[in-house]
């Protein structure tokens, strides 16, 4: 690899900051670097490489992406705050790597479209919503308030792990253990109001006699975070946007219509004799 030739990344911030196509930083002449982080990176075969790298990565999600615009932003935004930002070859290298990653990552599937899988199928790279997930969005049985409101859909892994099954269609289980017990959580997603939130009922059995119902609203919204070396990750938060309580052993009908939610009676609990409800959602 000659050193007389830009390795994708030698004054790309200046290009991508005046607008300049990406794809033109591929023949840069390395004798032309100006900045420091430019003649680090022309200086140190491990970063030359890495730069090249991130060069295909990026041209290949750019060609993807069906946010354009939002991606160069996104691109020129870890220039000045992950690159530049990095004081010694070894940060910048670890920079380069999270940054490749991130761009693979939205090579397979861009935002955009990994929010319509989810408000189209609920699920999220083919695969149900984990219900543990779910369960995080609503309270123990001794609180009141849920706590944690929103959940990271990518991060069901180990903080997660569980048993997943479709015991019935429409439905999906999640089972895991906790000590000696048995830990049980299913939902069922019955539709999406006008207003993009979703309804979805769920159960809960912690082994005990009693399976515990609620309607949980949740809501998809795509954005970004920070990740290591500055590198700007997307992802898909679930958050919650309401919640009812349903009552122990609910077997009642719920009808879902874009804009009002109707919950019949139904279970041994609190709405085994209760009249129909209805919600109204703007």
């Amino acid at each position: 690899m000659k050193k007389t030739m830009v390795l994708a990344w030698c004054g790309i911030s200046a290009m991508l900051l005046t607008g300049a196509d990406l794809s033109a930083a591929a023949g840069f002449d390395c004798a032309r670097a100006s900045t420091k982080q430019e003649k680090l990176i022309c200086s140190d075969l491990q970063l030359s490489a890495a730069d090249e790298e991130l060069a295909r990565a990026y041209r290949g999600a750019l060609d993807l992406s069906s946010d354009k615009e939002g991606l160069k932003k996104q691109q020129q935004s870890w220039i000045k705050t992950g690159r530049d930002a990095c004081l010694d070859a070894a940060s910048m290298l670890a920079a380069y790597k999270a940054r490749i990653a991130a761009l693979e990552g939205a090579r397979q599937k861009s935002p955009r479209d990994t929010l319509r899988e989810a408000n189209e199928r609920f699920t999220f790279g083919g695969k149900p919503i984990n219900p543990r997930m779910l369960s995080d969005l609503l309270p123990l049985l001794s609180d009141t308030l849920p706590g944690p409101v929103a959940v990271d859909i990518e991060g069901a892994g180990n903080r997660y792990f569980a048993e997943i099954s479709a015991p019935e269609k429409g439905v999906v289980r999640a089972t895991w253990s906790e000590g000696a017990e048995q830990q049980i959580f299913q939902y069922q997603h019955l539709g999406m109001l006008a207003n993009g939130m979703h309804a979805v009922r769920t159960l809960a059995s912690s082994g005990g006699s009693g399976t515990f119902c609620d309607l949980l609203l949740v809501k998809f919204i795509a954005d970004t975070e920070y990740t290591d070396g500055g590198a700007l990750r997307s992802r898909l938060i679930m958050t919650r946007t309401g919640a009812f309580s349903l009552g122990v052993g609910y077997d009642g009908s719920i009808k879902v219509e874009p804009c009002r939610i109707s919950i019949g009676p139904g279970g041994s609990g609190i709405r085994e004799n209760a009249q129909t409800e209805v919600l109204s959602f703007q």
